[in-house]
Formats: C-alpha cells, structure tokens, sequence
C-alpha cells in the first residue's frame, strides 16, 4: 500500500499529518512575519543610500535573510537548537522562556503555530482526503491523487467542464455572446503609488461588447467625429480654467484601441484561452480515467444519456 491510498483509508491519520504540517509552515510564518520587515527596511535604507550617494550611512554587511541566521533568543542572541524549535511543544517545555538567560518569549510565535496546524487539520477533516483539502492548503491539485471514492464523480464533472467549454468555443466562433474590453471609467479620488504618490479620478473596468456595438462605438469616437471634438473642447477649457481634464468617452476610448486591437483580435484571444482551458481539461481526464481504470474492484461504467456512472451488471 503506497503513502497516497495509506492517507485515503486512514482518515485520522490523514487528519494528524496534515495537522503536523500546519504547525511546521506556522513555525516558518513566524519566520516571515519577524524577518521580511528587516529585510525591507535593510532593502529601503541601502537604495536610499545609493540614490543620494549618501556613504556616511552605516548598513549591515551579515546575511540577513528567510534562511541565515539561525534563529537566535532576541534578548542574549543565544542560537536556538532543534529540540528548542519543536511547533508549540518546545515553548510549552520551556514555559515560555529563553533556555538560556530566561527572558520571556512572546506568545505570539505558539499562537500562530497552533492556529496554523489547528486551521489545516480542520480542512483536512471537513474535506476528507482529495483535490479540495490540497487546494485549501495552496497545493496545485493532481488528479492521480485523489482517493477512488470521488474520482467518478471528478471524471463527471470533468466531462461536465469540457463539454461547457466547448459550447463557449462554439458560441464565440458564431459571435453570440460579448467579449470584455477594458475601459476608463470615472471614480472617487484616490492615491497611487509608494513614494511618488498621485491622485487619480478614474479605474479600469471590464465591458463586454458585441461586433455591432463594437464597431457603432469605433465609429462614434472617430476623431473626426462630434463627440471627440466636444472632448476636445472640454480638454482645452479645463487647461485655461486650470482644473482638472474630464475622462475620455468609452466611444473614444475604444476607437483609440481600436488601431492596435481589432474585435476580431479579441476573438481570437477568447478563443486561445478557451482552447487552452480545453487542452488542461482533457489532459485532467485522460489521467483521471487512466488512473479509475487501474482500480480492478471498481466495476462501472459512463452512461452518456444520464451522465453518470453506473455499476455494470
């Protein structure tokens, strides 16, 4: 019996691992959480340095960084030893103190282990083991892993997501449905940027035109055209009365982009991420039937007219 099917059939022990595992990436968050602001601020003061030629300014030389040092006592910068760095049980061993000059370590670093492992734990035994619990946890889910009991009804849905994303290629190729195109759109106020902040008036939105609409509003923002001109006028006023130029008109806005990205470019964009979508489906299935054809208890078989599976006679 291989580890995969042993955390299958053993749901509590499945629970434990992947409750192990969370106070392990709770004790590396604590690393993060201490170490990343450092590194940053280190990071910040040495390029300010360097942009005013500043050499009066004394930085660190010592690797500072996720890996080096190891992790030391912040009060007498003893280095803390394996058994001393043990998810939670080592703080309860040593009551929360320094094993060398006794100083008191903050709770912070068990809490965030504990909720870290007690969170995985409690995904583990809400979704079982499978491709949901992996995703959860930030796991690229492969489908060779998930336990027979729910690989029929993956293959299904599977089955259920290509045909969808072949009816959207059908759909897209007879233009039925509307394609996104993004444009400017007034909004409240608000500030970009870290150092050189601005304020900005307007955010990106995502429209979804048809061909006709599409090209009525080419035509409408042509330059030459009424509307562009009004814009225009409304542009060299704002500059004399030195206040703030309004947002162009989404017909001129899409007649701009129109020179570089024709509707019949974002068809084609549509339809290569709905053929990739296609390709990593088929992929997912062939191994998910490969892999419930393997199984020789399992005796079933794919009726097309329910589109479900069924236990052969």
């Amino acid at each position: 019996m291989s580890v995969f099917e042993l955390l299958a059939a053993s749901p509590g022990l499945f629970v434990g691992t992947c409750l192990v595992l969370g106070l392990l990436v709770g004790s590396f968050l604590n690393v993060v959480i201490y170490r990343l602001p450092i590194i940053l601020d280190r990071q910040w003061r040495r390029e300010c340095a360097e942009l005013h030629n500043n050499t009066d300014v004394v930085l660190p030389t010592e690797p500072f960084n996720l890996v080096l040092p190891r992790s030391a006592c912040p009060g007498c910068k003893a280095p803390i030893t394996a058994l001393q760095n043990i998810p939670v049980l080592s703080y309860l061993v040593l009551r929360g103190q320094c094993a060398s000059c006794g100083i008191r370590i903050s709770p912070r670093y068990p809490l965030i282990e504990a909720l870290t492992g007690i969170l995985s734990a409690a995904v583990a035994w809400k979704y079982g083991y499978g491709w949901q619990t992996a995703s959860c946890m930030g796991a690229k889910y492969l489908p060779f892993e998930v336990d027979r009991a729910r690989l029929a009804d993956l293959i299904v849905s599977l089955q259920q997501m290509i045909d969808d994303t072949k009816e959207s290629i059908k759909a897209i190729k007879a233009e039925k449905v509307k394609l996104p195109f993004p444009v400017e759109t007034e909004c409240e106020p608000y500030f970009v940027g870290t150092y050189g902040r601005h304020q900005k008036f307007s955010k990106p939105i995502t429209e979804f035109f048809s061909r006709s609409e599409f090209e009525a509003l080419v035509v409408e923002g042509d330059h030459d055209g009424d509307l562009y001109q009004a814009h225009r006028k409304a542009c060299a006023d704002a500059l004399h009365a030195n206040t703030r130029a309004p947002i162009e008109p989404k017909a001129v806005q899409v007649y701009r982009a129109s020179a570089y990205r024709s509707y019949d470019d974002m068809k084609d964009a549509a339809l290569r991420e709905q053929e990739g979508r296609l390709a990593a489906l088929k992929a997912d299935l062939e191994l998910s039937e490969a892999r419930f054809a393997g199984w020789k208890q399992t005796h079933t078989g794919f009726d097309k007219k329910t589109k479900q599976w069924l236990v052969k006679g």
